[in-house]
């Protein structure tokens, strides 16, 4: 993906582009200096590494599941599959793989039924869109595994409270800092306990009767520290949920401007970027709902 598209993505999808493309460049680098090193000949362009270094990543097995033994200490636990490629990755598919000493080969077996001439999938993981965009280059249509990264946005609420220090020192004692997302059919819940804690120290006075409610609520002994925290709680999540749709709607603008501009781009890759933002809207409205629906239920 060219840089300008690369950079309409959502900022952490580009974090993990870059630290992915820089792992590229150090092993290119890593490879030239000991080509060079031994005098094996012409070297390879960075183009034509690329291309090697991502057929290579996406084609290769671990020889070590639960079905095989240990490899001895020093053995290779990665093997190259130039064909494992041909079957394709879905989160329905289910099936058991892994090397099978005996037989000297590597055996998939599927726990799912098909019909003679259809498509066979097996399963890369419990990964989301954006995982799947990075590492292998294509996105499902529907992945339950979505998500949409709202520790930034959370930070900044935290941020604007008065007490700042003393509210970041809290949340780091419960390991509440970090590890921020929303996804589609469920409320925030590690996020959610973050913003009790917001709306309880949310003024300049030093009563902190909240505390214990708050950690009883973390212990799973109380549902919430009262009706009203509750309601502005889930007010946070509303507000944290506009900005997610204000960043999806300008990621899919930003989009069409480049499409405008420059018809020259892939389609495809252009459809995987308005994808990754159409996810989030998705999301959006899935945890917004949620949030609303429980307001209401609070003032019944």
């Amino acid at each position: 993906m060219p840089p300008h598209l690369r950079g309409l993505l959502p900022v952490e999808v580009q974090a993990i582009c870059a630290k992915q493309l820089t792992q590229v460049r150090d092993d290119y680098n890593t490879m030239i200096s000991h080509l060079q090193r031994k005098k094996l000949g012409d070297t390879p362009t960075y183009e034509d590494f690329t291309w090697g270094w991502f057929a290579v990543n996406t084609r290769c097995i671990t020889l070590h599941t639960s079905l095989t033994k240990r490899p001895k200490p020093g053995e290779s636990t990665i093997a190259l599959a130039p064909l494992l490629d041909i079957l394709n990755h879905t989160e329905s598919a289910r099936v058991i793989a892994g090397y099978d000493y005996k037989s000297n080969s590597y055996k998939i077996k599927t726990l799912v039924p098909y019909k003679k001439g259809d498509q066979v999938f097996i399963n890369y993981g419990p990964h989301d869109n954006n995982f799947l965009l990075t590492e292998y280059g294509f996105m499902l249509p529907t992945n339950p595994y979505n998500f949409v990264d709202i520790e930034a946005d959370v930070h900044a609420i935290v941020a604007k409270a008065p007490r700042r220090q003393e509210l970041e020192e809290l949340l780091q004692s419960r390991e509440l800092w970090s590890d921020h997302v929303i996804r589609a059919g469920e409320l925030p819940y590690r996020t959610m306990l973050l913003l009790r804690a917001v709306c309880s120290m949310d003024d300049l006075s030093h009563d902190e009767s909240w505390i214990p409610q708050w950690i009883a609520v973390i212990n799973c002994e109380r549902d919430r520290i009262s009706l009203e925290n509750e309601r502005r709680t889930l007010s946070l999540v509303i507000e944290i949920c506009e900005v997610v749709r204000g960043r999806a709607e300008a990621g899919l603008k930003g989009v069409e401007r480049v499409r405008e501009v420059d018809g020259e781009h892939d389609d495809m890759q252009i459809r995987l970027v308005k994808q990754v933002w159409r996810d989030a809207l998705e999301i959006y409205v899935s945890v917004k709902q949620l949030a609303m629906d429980e307001i209401k239920s609070l003032d019944q």
